[in-house]
Protein backbone atom coordinates (compact mmCIF):
# COMPACT_ATOMS: atom_id res chain seq x y z
CA UNK A 1 0.00 0.00 0.00
CA UNK A 2 1.31 3.44 -0.91
CA UNK A 3 1.72 6.01 1.81
CA UNK A 4 0.17 9.46 1.62
CA UNK A 5 2.63 12.12 0.50
CA UNK A 6 2.42 14.59 3.39
CA UNK A 7 3.51 17.45 1.13
CA UNK A 8 0.19 17.29 -0.71
CA UNK A 9 -1.45 20.70 -0.97
CA UNK A 10 -4.54 22.33 -2.35
CA UNK A 11 -4.04 24.95 -4.99
CA UNK A 12 -6.79 27.32 -6.05
CA UNK A 13 -6.11 30.12 -8.52
CA UNK A 14 -2.41 30.06 -7.67
CA UNK A 15 -2.91 30.23 -3.90
CA UNK A 16 -1.71 27.41 -1.63
CA UNK A 17 -4.39 26.23 0.75
CA UNK A 18 -4.50 23.36 3.23
CA UNK A 19 -7.51 21.23 4.24
CA UNK A 20 -8.23 23.44 7.25
CA UNK A 21 -8.63 26.55 5.08
CA UNK A 22 -10.75 24.53 2.64
CA UNK A 23 -13.07 23.52 5.47
CA UNK A 24 -13.44 27.15 6.53
CA UNK A 25 -14.41 28.02 2.96
CA UNK A 26 -16.98 25.22 2.84
CA UNK A 27 -18.58 26.31 6.08
CA UNK A 28 -19.94 29.42 4.37
CA UNK A 29 -23.71 29.11 4.15
CA UNK A 30 -23.85 29.35 0.37
CA UNK A 31 -21.02 26.88 -0.42
CA UNK A 32 -21.44 23.20 -1.34
CA UNK A 33 -18.43 20.90 -1.70
CA UNK A 34 -18.09 18.42 -4.57
CA UNK A 35 -15.22 15.96 -4.11
CA UNK A 36 -13.43 13.55 -6.40
CA UNK A 37 -12.73 10.24 -4.61
CA UNK A 38 -9.33 8.86 -5.67
CA UNK A 39 -6.55 11.28 -4.77
CA UNK A 40 -8.88 13.52 -2.77
CA UNK A 41 -10.96 11.50 -0.29
CA UNK A 42 -8.55 8.55 -0.48
CA UNK A 43 -4.90 8.18 -1.48
CA UNK A 44 -3.77 8.39 -5.10
CA UNK A 45 -2.34 4.85 -4.92
CA UNK A 46 -5.15 3.12 -6.84
CA UNK A 47 -5.40 5.94 -9.39
CA UNK A 48 -1.66 5.71 -10.09
CA UNK A 49 -2.04 1.99 -10.82
CA UNK A 50 -4.69 2.88 -13.41
CA UNK A 51 -2.29 5.35 -15.06
CA UNK A 52 0.62 2.89 -15.54
CA UNK A 53 1.35 2.59 -19.29
CA UNK A 54 0.00 -0.77 -20.53
CA UNK A 55 1.79 -3.33 -22.68
CA UNK A 56 0.83 -6.28 -24.89
CA UNK A 57 2.24 -8.75 -22.36
CA UNK A 58 0.05 -7.20 -19.66
CA UNK A 59 -2.97 -7.48 -21.94
CA UNK A 60 -2.38 -11.24 -22.22
CA UNK A 61 -1.93 -11.49 -18.45
CA UNK A 62 -5.14 -9.58 -17.75
CA UNK A 63 -7.15 -11.69 -20.19
CA UNK A 64 -5.77 -14.82 -18.47
CA UNK A 65 -6.91 -13.44 -15.10
CA UNK A 66 -10.30 -12.47 -16.55
CA UNK A 67 -10.78 -16.01 -17.86
CA UNK A 68 -9.83 -17.39 -14.44
CA UNK A 69 -12.61 -15.47 -12.69
CA UNK A 70 -15.10 -15.76 -15.56
CA UNK A 71 -15.16 -12.05 -16.39
CA UNK A 72 -16.27 -11.11 -19.96
CA UNK A 73 -13.23 -9.06 -20.96
CA UNK A 74 -13.87 -8.59 -24.68
CA UNK A 75 -13.63 -5.05 -26.11
CA UNK A 76 -12.39 -3.43 -22.89
CA UNK A 77 -9.52 -0.95 -23.05
CA UNK A 78 -6.45 -2.45 -21.32
CA UNK A 79 -6.28 0.22 -18.62
CA UNK A 80 -9.96 -0.10 -17.84
CA UNK A 81 -9.69 -3.90 -17.74
CA UNK A 82 -6.77 -3.45 -15.34
CA UNK A 83 -8.93 -1.14 -13.20
CA UNK A 84 -11.76 -3.68 -13.02
CA UNK A 85 -9.52 -6.67 -12.25
CA UNK A 86 -7.32 -4.76 -9.81
CA UNK A 87 -10.37 -3.57 -7.88
CA UNK A 88 -11.71 -7.13 -7.89
CA UNK A 89 -8.35 -8.26 -6.51
CA UNK A 90 -8.23 -5.61 -3.78
CA UNK A 91 -11.72 -6.65 -2.72
CA UNK A 92 -10.74 -10.33 -2.82
CA UNK A 93 -7.66 -9.55 -0.70
CA UNK A 94 -9.76 -7.44 1.74
CA UNK A 95 -7.51 -4.43 1.06
CA UNK A 96 -9.23 -1.25 2.26
CA UNK A 97 -8.93 2.15 0.65
CA UNK A 98 -6.30 4.39 2.23
CA UNK A 99 -7.21 7.78 3.66
CA UNK A 100 -6.50 10.82 1.51
CA UNK A 101 -5.82 14.50 2.24
CA UNK A 102 -9.45 15.69 2.30
CA UNK A 103 -10.86 12.93 4.50
CA UNK A 104 -10.72 15.12 7.61
CA UNK A 105 -12.75 17.77 5.79
CA UNK A 106 -15.47 15.27 4.87
CA UNK A 107 -15.55 13.98 8.44
CA UNK A 108 -16.14 17.52 9.73
CA UNK A 109 -18.84 18.17 7.13
CA UNK A 110 -20.56 14.90 8.02
CA UNK A 111 -20.47 15.67 11.73
CA UNK A 112 -22.00 19.08 11.00
CA UNK A 113 -24.64 17.43 8.77
CA UNK A 114 -23.57 19.74 5.95
CA UNK A 115 -24.54 19.03 2.36
CA UNK A 116 -21.75 17.80 0.05
CA UNK A 117 -21.31 15.43 -2.89
CA UNK A 118 -18.78 12.90 -4.15
CA UNK A 119 -18.18 12.78 -7.91
CA UNK A 120 -15.96 9.92 -9.05
CA UNK A 121 -15.02 8.07 -12.23
CA UNK A 122 -15.18 4.75 -10.37
CA UNK A 123 -17.67 2.44 -12.05
CA UNK A 124 -16.64 -1.22 -11.73
CA UNK A 125 -18.75 -2.91 -9.05
CA UNK A 126 -15.78 -3.92 -6.82
CA UNK A 127 -14.54 -0.30 -6.98
CA UNK A 128 -17.98 1.01 -6.04
CA UNK A 129 -18.38 -1.46 -3.17
CA UNK A 130 -14.93 -0.63 -1.79
CA UNK A 131 -15.66 3.09 -1.94
CA UNK A 132 -19.00 2.67 -0.16
CA UNK A 133 -17.44 0.41 2.50
CA UNK A 134 -14.70 2.98 3.12
CA UNK A 135 -17.16 5.86 3.48
CA UNK A 136 -19.37 3.79 5.78
CA UNK A 137 -16.38 2.82 7.97
CA UNK A 138 -15.34 6.49 8.21
CA UNK A 139 -18.90 7.69 8.94
CA UNK A 140 -18.86 9.91 5.84
CA UNK A 141 -22.37 10.88 4.75
CA UNK A 142 -22.56 12.70 1.39
CA UNK A 143 -25.93 13.84 0.07
CA UNK A 144 -25.23 11.79 -3.07
CA UNK A 145 -22.38 9.86 -4.70
CA UNK A 146 -22.09 10.01 -8.48
CA UNK A 147 -20.23 7.08 -10.08
CA UNK A 148 -19.89 8.46 -13.60
CA UNK A 149 -17.32 6.06 -15.03
CA UNK A 150 -15.85 7.06 -18.38
CA UNK A 151 -18.74 9.38 -19.29
CA UNK A 152 -17.10 12.43 -17.74
CA UNK A 153 -17.72 14.71 -14.78
CA UNK A 154 -18.67 17.94 -16.54
CA UNK A 155 -22.29 17.03 -17.18
CA UNK A 156 -22.85 16.15 -13.53
CA UNK A 157 -21.30 19.43 -12.39
CA UNK A 158 -23.61 21.30 -14.77
CA UNK A 159 -26.60 19.44 -13.34
CA UNK A 160 -25.61 20.32 -9.77
CA UNK A 161 -25.10 23.92 -10.84
CA UNK A 162 -28.66 24.02 -12.17
CA UNK A 163 -30.10 22.27 -9.12
CA UNK A 164 -28.46 24.71 -6.67
CA UNK A 165 -28.77 28.12 -8.36
CA UNK A 166 -28.33 30.01 -5.09
CA UNK A 167 -25.20 28.15 -3.96
CA UNK A 168 -21.53 28.30 -4.89
CA UNK A 169 -20.10 24.88 -5.81
CA UNK A 170 -16.52 24.19 -4.73
CA UNK A 171 -15.02 21.29 -6.66
CA UNK A 172 -11.91 19.35 -5.58
CA UNK A 173 -10.03 17.03 -7.97
CA UNK A 174 -6.45 15.74 -8.25
CA UNK A 175 -6.60 15.70 -12.06
CA UNK A 176 -5.33 18.93 -13.65
CA UNK A 177 -7.56 18.24 -16.67
CA UNK A 178 -10.75 17.81 -14.64
CA UNK A 179 -9.89 20.77 -12.44
CA UNK A 180 -9.20 23.07 -15.42
CA UNK A 181 -12.33 21.93 -17.24
CA UNK A 182 -14.46 22.69 -14.19
CA UNK A 183 -12.78 26.07 -13.86
CA UNK A 184 -13.63 26.88 -17.50
CA UNK A 185 -17.34 26.18 -17.11
CA UNK A 186 -19.50 29.18 -17.91
CA UNK A 187 -21.09 29.35 -14.49
CA UNK A 188 -19.47 31.87 -12.17
CA UNK A 189 -20.66 29.83 -9.20
CA UNK A 190 -18.18 26.95 -9.58
CA UNK A 191 -14.73 27.26 -8.01
CA UNK A 192 -12.26 24.53 -8.97
CA UNK A 193 -9.54 23.44 -6.54
CA UNK A 194 -6.62 21.30 -7.71
CA UNK A 195 -5.36 18.79 -5.12
CA UNK A 196 -1.67 18.69 -5.95
CA UNK A 197 0.50 15.59 -5.42
CA UNK A 198 4.03 16.77 -6.26
CA UNK A 199 5.75 13.37 -6.34
CA UNK A 200 4.94 10.72 -8.95
CA UNK A 201 5.09 7.24 -7.43
CA UNK A 202 4.80 4.98 -10.48
CA UNK A 203 7.51 2.54 -9.32
CA UNK A 204 5.79 2.04 -5.98
CA UNK A 205 2.44 1.72 -7.74
CA UNK A 206 3.87 -1.06 -9.90
CA UNK A 207 4.86 -2.95 -6.74
CA UNK A 208 1.45 -2.37 -5.16
CA UNK A 209 -0.22 -3.76 -8.30
CA UNK A 210 2.16 -6.71 -8.60
CA UNK A 211 1.97 -7.74 -4.93
CA UNK A 212 -1.84 -7.61 -4.90
CA UNK A 213 -2.21 -9.67 -8.09
CA UNK A 214 0.35 -12.30 -7.04
CA UNK A 215 -1.31 -12.58 -3.63
CA UNK A 216 -4.66 -13.28 -5.31
CA UNK A 217 -3.66 -15.31 -8.38
CA UNK A 218 -0.10 -16.54 -7.84
CA UNK A 219 3.03 -16.02 -9.92
CA UNK A 220 2.81 -15.54 -13.67
CA UNK A 221 5.40 -15.03 -16.41
CA UNK A 222 4.24 -11.41 -16.75
CA UNK A 223 5.79 -10.62 -13.35
CA UNK A 224 9.13 -12.34 -13.95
Amino acid sequence: MLEIDRSVSLIAKGTDMGPKAALNLLQNDDSIGVFDFDGVVISRSEEIVYQIPPSKSEEKYLTDVARTIGFPFQNFDIRYLRHILFQFTLEKNSTPCQAGPMLSVLRSLSEAKAQFFILTARSAMPAIRRALNFLDAENISPAEIFFVGRVGKGQQLKLLDREFPENRLIYFDDSPRHSKNAGRMKSSKIDSFFVDWPVKEVDRAQKFYKDAMIDAFGEHSFWR
